[in-house]
Order: C-alpha cells, then sequence, then structure tokens
C-alpha cells in the first residue's frame, strides 16, 4: 500500500467521524417548545412624555391689594373736671334734719322746731283795686313759739300766727309795715307741706282787697 492509499483512508476516516460527532451534537441539543412567547426586545426608541400645559386655569390670583379692616378703638376717658366750690356771699345753713318733727298724736303736723320753707309764687286776684300787687314768697322761717308758731318773710315781715286747731294757724292784724290790713292763714297737710291764704288790703285803696293762694314746702332745719 502507498503513502497515498493510505493518507486517503486516514482522511476518509476523519471527515466520517467529524460527520458523527455532528450528528451526535445534534440530536443532543435541546427542541424549542412550540407556543412560548417570545420575549420582546425593548425599542430603542423613548416614549414621549407628555409635558404640563402651560394653560392658566380659572384659580384666581391672590389679590395684592390689602384691605384693612378698622379697628375699633378703645373710648378714650376723659377726665370730668371736678366741681370747683364757689363761695357765695350769704351761707346757707346746713340742714341737721330732712323733716320737721311733728306733735305727736291727732294727726297734727306743725313743726316743733324752727326750719326754713319754700314758699310758691303766688296771683294776685284784686277786687275794687286799681292794680295789681305782687306778694311775698320765697323763703319763710318758721318758729314754733308759746303764741303760736313765728313767721319770718323775705319782706321781712315777723308775724305770729296762733293756733286754731290740729294744722291749723292764722294771723290777722296790721301789717309789719303799716300799711294796711293782712290775714295770713296756713294749714299743714303734712309734716313738710303746707298750704296757704294771704288777703291783704291796702290802707291806701279802701274796698280793695288783694287775695293769694300758696303751697309751702320744708326745706331744712336752722338753729
Amino acid at each position: 500500500m502507498t503513502v497515498a492509499t493510505r493518507m486517503a483512508q486516514l482522511s476518509r476516516v476523519w471527515k466520517m467521524s467529524l460527520l458523527l460527532a455532528l450528528l451526535a451534537a445534534a440530536a443532543c441539543a435541546p427542541t424549542p417548545v412550540a407556543g412560548t412567547p417570545t420575549p420582546l426586545q425593548p425599542t430603542s426608541s423613548p416614549t414621549a412624555t407628555i409635558a404640563p400645559s402651560a394653560t392658566s386655569t380659572n384659580t384666581p390670583a391672590p389679590s395684592s391689594t390689602v384691605t384693612e379692616t378698622p379697628t375699633a378703638e378703645p373710648p378714650t376717658s376723659t377726665a370730668t373736671p371736678s366741681a370747683t366750690a364757689t363761695s357765695t356771699a350769704t351761707e346757707t345753713p346746713t340742714a341737721t334734719a330732712t323733716t320737721p318733727p311733728s306733735t305727736p298724736g291727732g294727726g297734727d303736723f306743725a313743726p316743733t322746731s324752727p326750719g326754713r320753707w319754700d314758699t310758691s309764687t303766688p296771683v294776685d286776684i284784686a277786687a275794687g283795686c286799681s292794680g295789681t300787687i305782687l306778694a311775698p314768697y320765697g323763703p319763710v322761717i318758721i318758729r314754733p313759739n308759746l303764741s303760736g308758731l313765728g313767721w319770718v318773710n323775705t319782706a321781712n315781715e315777723d308775724y305770729t300766727l296762733t293756733r286754731l286747731g290740729p294744722n291749723v294757724y292764722q294771723y290777722s292784724g296790721n301789717t309789719t309795715r303799716g300799711d294796711g290790713l293782712v290775714t295770713i292763714g296756713v294749714t299743714f297737710t303734712s309734716a313738710t307741706t303746707f298750704n296757704m291764704s294771704r288777703v291783704f288790703a291796702p290802707a291806701a285803696e279802701p274796698g280793695c282787697t288783694h287775695t293769694y293762694a300758696q303751697t309751702g314746702t320744708f326745706e331744712f332745719a336752722v338753729p
């Protein structure tokens, strides 16, 4: 056998071995299972992202104008000026009692201690006279005495009223000035009030009479 023949045989044996090895390798490879989904490969193209819209909403923007709410201020206390005592030329007596004492029993309201009373402004009812005359009015000092009640008015007339009965007192006679006749009647209606009548007949006018009706109110006690 020649060398060439020997080489040809070896070549055929080698080829046959290679073929068998390939067939054996093919037989051992795993067979793909039918129906198995092929996984999707990610695409290289990026997904577009929707950008937020620039369109303005209907929400009103906060106003830059600040509305000031008026704040109630606390009231400012104003100092009230205190009353300044003004001295007067005539000193008013200090009241020592609110009501004058009265005689107990029988409803007699006549005062039993000195006091100042205030009489109302009278209206002159003139009869047979040429004119009218204003009778004394205002403060009257009443002082109890042994004969009745002493009576001094603003005209400086000084009379003593005699007691005619419970609460009733009267003076009738010449005036203190001597210019006629006068009758003063006083009826106490309570411990602080009285009714009064006054009839004046001037000496200068015979047949003329001036009649007055007044009321009196207790003010305060005097020494």
